[in-house]
């Protein structure tokens, strides 16, 4: 039989509370993902953008920031392991969904047009 838990260790108290809340959670995990086309980055964050603080995952909330040189930042938290792991499956599918639409999309468009000619974008 385990013995009395510190009543000071807030961390297991958060951890296994069937209502911990989700805006100060038990864990915490920070993956850098690049590096990639600063351009790609800054797509890829614009698509992510909606669910970046929303409910995709209950209980768990995500923020997704650029953190320079083509990378981006995803901080996830959640209170407990098994939300942490359904959040990071959840959000890395939808970077790499992000970036293979980013590949396809460039593909299509195939090199950039020369300047003045026909179909150049500034």
């Amino acid at each position: 039989m385990p013995g009395p838990r510190d009543p000071t260790d807030r961390l297991a108290d958060r951890a296994t509370s069937s209502d911990a809340d989700p805006v100060t959670p038990a864990w915490v995990a920070e993956l850098e993902i690049g590096p990639m086309p600063p351009e790609t980055a800054r797509r890829v964050l614009d698509a992510l953008a909606p669910e970046s603080g929303s409910d995709g995952v209950p209980k768990t909330r995500v923020e997704v920031e650029p953190m320079g040189e083509g990378r981006l930042l995803l901080r996830a938290y959640a209170p407990t392991t098994s939300a942490l792991r359904a959040c990071l499956n959840a959000h890395l599918r939808w970077f790499a969904l992000a970036l293979k639409v980013e590949e396809q999309a460039r593909a299509r468009a195939g090199p950039p047009a020369a300047p003045g000619a026909p179909g150049h974008r500034p």
